[in-house]
């Protein structure tokens, strides 16, 4: 951000940006590395002023940042506090939208990726995305990164109807 400060960007050439990542943690909130919040909200007001129209999105977890997920959606306080706290990171930095890479719900305990893991994530998830698109309401941008293969559900095999989770979502991206 020091070497290509974001006003510098010619945001014409940008239709949407992705802010990755926004960690979940211990608390159920959300985590950023050092120094990050103040290049995003650069970047943010920059794309914003330059009047091209550009959406800015913040992706939460990642590879090596959903860890936490599960435990973040878990229970009903902890997943009052994630939609809280993804909520206000829209306002705080004026986000148009939120994404949600939580990596690990397509393989079994998250083989491979070391994340905690539940059999009832996929409801948790259903349930945080139910209630964050009830907060955001219909203007804001909700999408997932998600893999060819479904969720896992609560038998640990994928779901055949994703409908429910899909309709809470604006659009998904398939890494």
């Amino acid at each position: 951000a020091d070497s290509r400060p974001p006003k510098s960007l010619d945001y014409s050439k940008f239709d949407i940006l992705f802010f990755a990542f926004a960690t979940p943690n211990t608390s159920s909130s959300i985590s950023y590395n050092s120094g990050s919040t103040s290049i995003l909200q650069r970047l943010v007001t920059a794309a914003h002023n330059s009047g091209k129209g550009t959406i800015f999105v913040l992706s939460i977890g990642g590879w090596g940042g959903s860890y936490y997920f599960s435990q973040a959606v878990s229970s009903a306080s902890n997943c009052s506090t994630s939609v809280n706290t993804a909520v206000n990171a829209v306002n705080t930095y004026d986000l148009d939208s939120i994404d949600i890479d939580w990596v690990g719900t397509h393989l079994p305990n998250s083989e491979g990726t070391g994340n905690l893991y539940s059999t009832a994530d996929c409801a948790d998830l259903l349930t945080f995305l139910t209630s964050l698109r009830s907060v955001l309401g219909s203007s804001k941008i909700i999408s997932a990164a998600v893999t060819q293969e479904p969720f896992l559900g609560a038998n640990g095999y994928p779901l055949t109807k994703v409908a429910p989770c899909t309709a809470q979502l604006s659009y998904i991206s398939i890494m």
